[in-house]
Parts: C-alpha cells; structure tokens; sequence
C-alpha cells in the first residue's frame, strides 16, 4: 500500500484487481486510497494533522486496527507484514476499503518473515505489538506506520489486542482447537501417501518446537503460551479497571421514526474521560455521537434520529480514559455488536366497525376466484351498526409497511362481507391484493393511515383449513375446517348461516345466503392477496 505515483501503470504491476470488470476505475480508486495513506502532500497526500479524519473516509480504519492486531498477536508474518497474502474490498455501502485476512496457515512464526527466525521460538514469542511501527521498514508498511502513530488508532489497537488475548488467544483455548483439529485430520493424514512428515511431528509440534524437511518450526502452544505471559506483562496492555454494567434502548423495539435514547453504564474504579456510541445504519459508514454523562459519572446517553422502518441499525460504544486507553463494549465490537431493527410505524389501536374475520393460505380444493383460479383470500366484516366504506382502509403481511394496500372504494353494509384475493394479480380488479399469504404463517394487519384497526397471526395451516373468527367479527380466532368466504364462519358446526349482506361500489345491497355474485361493479368472492392488517406496534 506505498505510494507509486499518479500514473496507474504502477499499480496494474503491483495489484491484481479480482473484479475484473472494474478496470481502471478500480485502479484509479486504490490509487486515490492510498494517496491518502501514503502520498507525499506535496503529491496530493494529507498530513498528519489532517490524516486521522482522512484516512476514515477511505478506509474501515477499526477493521483494519483488528486486522493488524490479529496478524500481530497469532505472529502471522506471511501477511501484510511480509507484503502480500491480503485482499482489499472496497464496500459499495460506504465506498471504504477493508484489509481483507488471507493465507494464515504460517501463523505461529513459522514464516520467516519481519526479520523474525522460526529457528528462535522464544523471539517469536516477544514479537512487538509495534513491529514495523518505526524504524527504516516502517517505511514500507504505510498501515502500521501511519495508523498506529495516531493515538486514538494505537490505543483502540491496543484494546482489540486486550480482546484477543482474552478470547481466541488464550492458552486453553488454542490448546481446545488445536486438539480438536488434530482429531479431524489425524486419520486421513495417516493413510496420506504424500505426507511431507511422519505421525510423530505431527503429535509434537502441537506443543514444541520441530524441525521438519530441514525447516524449524514452532510450537504452537509452546508460543501461544510464551506469548501470552510475556504480553500480559507489558504495561501497555493493562485493561483499564472498567466494565460495563448495563446498556438499555428506549424504546427497546423502535418504530418508524422514532428517536432512540441509548444508556450505557459502567462499573469499576476507572471513570472514563470520555464515551462515544458508533452508529452504523444499513452499512453505510460509522456515525460518531458524542454521550453525555449522567450526574453519577456512572451512566451515558445519546440519542440516534429515528430512521426508516426496516433498517438495520449496529452500534457499539467507545470508552477512552485519561491515561490514552481506551475500552470498547461489546469487546467484539467488529462481529458482535448491539443491533437493532426499526419497526413499523406505532399506530394508534382504532376500535372501528371494519374487522379481519377469516382467511384462507392454502386454497387447493376452495372457492375460484373470477379467473377460474383458487388463490389465497382475506374476508372483511362490516361489525357495527352502520354501513362502512373501505376506503381509507389498507392490507398489508408486512409490520413494516402496513399500508401495502389501498382497499378499493366500497361500501359494506351492517354485518356484510367482502373478500380480498391474495394473489399478486393486480391486473384481475381491486379485490386482489399485491401479496400472497404464507403457508407457514405470518401476521396480517388492516389499518388507516393513522391507526391500527385489527391484526392477527396464524401458524402454518393445512390445506383448506382456515383462520377464522366465531363468532364473525369479535369472536376467538380458531382453525376452521370449513371455509366460509363471504358467508358466516361455520367451524366444527359453530357459527349460524344466516342472510349474507354483501358490497358494492358507492351502495349497499343484501343478497340472500344462497348468493354467490356481490352487485354490479363489485367482483364476486374479491380475492385477497396479502391482508394488510393494523400495525399494533411493539
């Protein structure tokens, strides 16, 4: 990643560009990230004040801080260090490139690189966490020599360090993987008539070091746990006596729009200077809010805008102590952060007359809507006293659009029905909604644009059975083992068959039970796609 000029040859030698169909723009975008990390100013590079906030626009600066104390900590010289064995990614989410891990099957010091010999396991062990940092190969490796020069950047490297050493890295642990990974391979390298090493090196070099094909190599557990003291020893890599004793969203299922109010509090005997909370939505690149301190010096808050229903929100916090350090919660913060997901709108429950009373998900033997077909269907009830016009009303399967679809304007009599086919088919009338139902189950909603009107959920339903109301309209929702659209629900032998008032465009009309058309200008046995249902909020 050194500076090669403005001219794209250089880079076309040096770099092979995997998306091939990127070409010279792909060229042209490497080139441009690392004029940022490594151009002289004089050759549009930045300077050193500038480049911390640089640097961030073009590169995910905390993945690669992960990278480097991950290729450090497992002494993986055949990497970055060696330069080679990486990929770049540059994230069309937030136009940033990402170091990429790959090729570490030379961890443990056994590559011969960074002028470190596999001959001296105990050298391998008291690797630097600085190596290349300065000196004359800092040079070369511009990603460690201008990240970790940054304060801010050495102290959050540092603290992924502290993670490792904690998790993966401990002794125990790479005992536990290095034995079980043995147990996978042991067998089929046994019988291997290419084996490069006999059995015996391969039970050995789990835990000293070999020599194999007149090469040494270490142990890895023998170098794990050398490396382990040696760096918990090291006055830079104590933790700051701090964690984190709770962290609440409010609210803790957001809605639409709605504003998030984020509280973390800590514990121990170090008060941190400072907490910022790393906001990531939908991938795009990191926001930054600062959190205020509570009276204790115990709790922080921020607040995030409220964002679009659906979106996919990640955050982590950042602590940073006086003395340099700094400590982030989730440690894990790159793989495991706090995630949140935006909901639907929060609307109002709305009492009115309009009701879901039955549906149907699986139509294989049922009622054909007017195409001849038997699709999915919704029914509507008129539950008041009044007549009721749909317009107004939506349907929708989805919490995070309830106003899929706009019902058409019709007007349903007192205890009248209508019928919504849920097929896609928007072309074959009003009556037909944009969605189909799911036979496993899902949740469907009716709703104004400023309430919720009704909603339910069903599981995964046999075939020709449906979800029903008994009795129609108020009743308990239950399995029906006969379907009943636009007639009274009929189930196990509840419900009572009766007169069966129907729906028409701009006027009522009662049909007797034996009808099968509704009147003119309203399609008989509407089939309903997806049923929009109120969105009750969470």
């Amino acid at each position: 990643m050194r500076w090669l000029g403005a001219d794209l040859a250089p880079y076309r030698q040096a770099y092979e560009l995997k998306t091939v169909a990127a070409g010279d723009e792909g060229y042209g975008l490497l080139r441009d990230f690392i004029r940022v990390l490594d151009a002289p100013v004089a050759e549009g590079g930045v300077s050193d004040v500038q480049f911390p906030a640089a640097i961030q626009e073009v590169l995910d600066v905390d993945g690669a801080l992960w990278y480097l104390a991950a290729i450090n900590l497992f002494t993986n010289y055949d990497s970055y260090y060696a330069g080679h064995n990486f990929f770049l990614y540059r994230s069309p989410e937030d136009g940033r490139f990402n170091i990429l891990l790959w090729d570490v099957n030379e961890s443990f010091g056994v590559f011969p690189g960074a002028g470190i010999s596999p001959a001296d396991s105990l050298a391998v062990a008291h690797t630097d966490p600085f190596l290349m940092a300065s000196g004359q190969q800092a040079a070369e490796r511009p990603l460690i020599r201008r990240l970790l020069a940054v304060p801010e950047f050495r102290a959050d490297y540092l603290a992924h360090m502290r993670t490792l050493l904690d998790g993966a890295f401990q002794p125990a642990e790479v005992e536990r993987r290095v034995a079980a990974l043995q147990d996978v391979v042991r067998a089929d390298l046994a019988e291997d008539p290419n084996r490069i090493y006999g059995m015996d090196l391969f039970a050995a070099n789990a835990a000293e070091d070999v020599n194999a094909l007149g090469r040494a190599v270490p142990g890895i557990l023998k170098v794990t746990r050398l490396r382990d003291e040696w760096l918990r020893a090291r006055p830079d890599l104590q933790p700051p006596d701090h964690g984190l004793a709770a962290v609440s969203f409010a609210p803790p299922a957001p809605a639409a729009g709605q504003p998030i109010e984020v509280t973390v509090r800590f514990s121990g005997a170090d008060r941190p200077a400072g907490v910022s909370l790393l906001v990531r939505v939908n991938h795009a690149a990191p926001q930054v809010l600062a959190m205020v301190a509570a009276a204790d010096g115990a709790g922080w808050t921020a607040t995030l805008t409220g964002q679009a229903a659906g979106a996919q929100i990640t955050l982590y916090a950042r602590a940073a102590f006086s003395d340099g350090r700094s400590a982030f919660y989730p440690a894990a913060n790159l793989t495991e952060p706090w995630h949140l997901t935006v909901g639907g709108p929060a609307l109002p429950p709305l009492d009115g007359p309009l009701a879901l009373n039955e549906l149907l998900a699986d139509n294989v033997a049922g009622d054909r809507d007017q195409a001849g077909e038997r699709e999915d269907w919704v029914e509507l009830t008129n539950r008041g006293t009044d007549p009721v016009s749909l317009l107004g009303y939506h349907l929708s399967d989805d919490p995070l659009d309830p106003w899929l679809y706009a019902l058409p304007d019709v007007v349903l009599p007192p205890g009248g029905f209508y019928r919504l086919w849920c097929d896609g088919d928007l072309d074959q009338g009003p009556d037909h909604a944009p969605f189909k139902l799911a036979k496993g189950g899902e949740t469907v909603l009716l709703s104004t644009r400023d309430a919720a009107a009704d909603q339910t959920t069903f599981e995964a339903l046999d075939p020709d059975a449906s979800w029903a109301r008994v009795p129609d309209g108020n009743g308990e929702w239950r399995v029906c083992d006969s379907p009943s659209g636009m007639a009274a629900n009929r189930c196990g032998g509840a419900g009572v068959p009766s007169a069966t008032p129907t729906a028409t465009a701009g006027v009522t009309v009662t049909a007797s039970a034996s009808a099968t058309a509704t009147a003119t200008g309203t399609p008989g046995g509407a089939k309903a796609g997806r049923v929009l249902l109120p969105w009750l909020g969470r």
